[in-house]
């Protein structure tokens, strides 16, 4: 199942619209997958 998040970042002043999607379908294995460009500050370890 498919979820979807209005939210905004700030970036400075200004805020920029951001829109994440995130399976929430039970399965037996965890697993991230960032789609586009992250920002430095964001930092997976396994």
């Amino acid at each position: 199942m498919l979820a979807k998040l209005h939210t905004f970042s700030l970036v400075g002043l200004h805020a920029q619209e951001v829109q994440v999607e995130v399976d929430i379908s039970p399965s037996e294995d965890s697993k991230i997958v960032l789609v586009g460009l992250p920002d430095a500050a964001i930092r997976i370890t396994p």
